[in-house]
């Protein structure tokens, strides 16, 4: 699914958590071969739900709020995040759901 959207979009993830363990993570899924631009909140002064972190990724997208939407499975900070942030929608996949897969 990832493959399919960095064809036709650019693509950005925002992560909450310290530095080292977040970056870890990302290597071991090796999930920068599908970002344009990985944003970890132990890197930065902010973390979602805080609208400069959604915006800050819009900046380094090049793209406006207005034309972006956040897909998480975290109701407080993934989805309360965009839309305090102005994106263009949010999407809410609960952890474990599997029709991902599909």
């Amino acid at each position: 699914m990832l493959r399919q959207l960095k064809s036709k979009y650019r693509l950005g993830l925002i992560t909450n958590g310290p530095s080292n363990a977040q970056w870890e993570k990302v290597h071991k899924l090796s999930l920068q071969q599908y970002f344009d631009i990985i944003l970890v909140s132990g890197d930065l002064p902010w973390e979602k739900p805080s609208a400069q972190i959604f915006e800050e990724a819009c900046r380094y997208l090049n793209v406006h709020p207005e034309n972006c939407i956040m897909v998480g499975d975290k109701l407080e900070t993934d989805i309360q995040g965009g839309i305090e942030a102005g994106l263009a929608g949010t999407v809410w996949i609960p952890l474990g759901d599997s029709r991902l897969s599909r």
